[in-house]
């Protein structure tokens, strides 16, 4: 927890500016798990509003009969938010205000001393207007179950990917490098696949890294930390790597420390391969980004009327296909007939 200090604490005024869009993806999931639970009894005032999701949904002239689709939701409160951010300058300022007539105190300084901590560690700016609006809750549509997003996909089958690699423009030659030394053994993913026609990269970016995408490597470099997009990506691809850890299929973080530089407090604890340096690398750094990327095979999405089976699966199933075919097999000791 950031200790914050009347010195490196931001001004209320301040936060209140900030644009909704720039809301963190923490932030976002902290105000959907205070929310979504309903609450019985309204809110004092006149017009006796629920003191959760639905209230807020009101207050953001959301339809009832929107509002009672969102009920099928698993996170009601990211519907309201999708509809309300369609407008650009809804700000911060707007939703505490709306916490505080929904008798929602409790949520509003959680939700303030939250931002207030990302401001002091350095990962939200204010006062900076030309700090990029990013939507870091995107929601596939409820209706949609196979997305067209790269140059890999095709209708009714979406390509399953070993990893994402985030990186700074100026890093690009290695990028190049790294698809060379691993093409062929597995298969990566960067913002170049994307296909045209998204109205922003970052939800396009945000679902592959949550849900199509093992790992999710970082080349580390001081124009990498210095890029409001990766900002946004590191700590989403952070969040969903811890939310991952309770399912049996993880996503997880490789970090590669390509130039010098120091990452931000909460991903000093993430072990590092270093691609050069100043004898820091005691080990063929190929060799070793293999092994971290083979640890756990990738699940094979499967187009629909097909199967597939993850790549270390498949091995299994030639190897039973293979003593099917040979037949019955024998007991320990037991030979052949002559």
């Amino acid at each position: 927890m950031c200790k914050l200090t009347p010195g490196n604490m931001a001004e209320d005024t301040d936060i209140y500016s900030l644009p909704l869009a720039l809301l963190p993806y923490r932030t976002r999931k902290q105000l959907s798990r205070l929310l979504d639970s309903e609450k019985i009894f309204p809110c004092d005032g006149p017009d006796k509003l629920p003191r959760d999701w639905r209230g807020l949904a009101s207050l953001v002239n959301i339809s009832s009969e929107m509002a009672a689709n969102f009920r099928r939701s698993s996170d009601k409160t990211a519907r309201v938010l999708e509809v309300w951010l369609q407008d650009p300058t809804v700000t911060v300022g707007t939703l505490l205000e709306y916490l505080q007539r929904l008798d929602r105190y409790d949520v509003h300084d959680d939700i303030l001393m939250d931002l207030q901590e990302y401001v002091a560690r350095g990962e939200l700016v204010v006062n900076q207007p030309y700090q990029m609006m990013i939507n870091n809750n995107p929601l596939t549509p409820i209706d949609e179950e196979y997305s067209i997003i790269t140059v890999d996909d095709r209708h009714g089958y979406e390509q399953q990917y070993d990893a994402f690699v985030l990186y700074a423009d100026a890093d690009k030659h290695f990028v190049d490098e790294l698809e060379a030394k691993l093409s062929g053994t597995f298969r990566l993913c960067t913002k170049e696949r994307l296909l045209p026609g998204h109205a922003t990269e970052y939800a396009p970016v945000a679902q592959l890294i949550s849900k199509r995408c093992q790992y999710i490597i970082l080349v580390y470099s001081p124009d990498f930390f210095m890029s409001p997009a990766n900002t946004f990506y590191r700590d989403y691809a952070q969040a969903v790597s811890i939310e991952s850890k309770q399912h049996s299929f993880q996503r997880k973080i490789i970090p590669i420390m390509y130039r010098s530089c120091t990452p931000p407090l909460h991903l000093m604890f993430y072990h590092k391969l270093y691609y050069s340096g100043e004898g820091r690398a005691m080990y063929n750094f190929w060799e070793k980004l293999r092994q971290s990327l083979v640890h756990n095979p990738r699940q094979i999405r499967a187009a629909p009327g097909s199967v597939a089976l993850p790549r270390r699966c498949s091995q299994f199933y030639l190897f039973f296909s293979y003593q099917a075919s040979r037949g019955p097999a024998k007991r320990f000791g037991e030979t052949s007939a002559q």
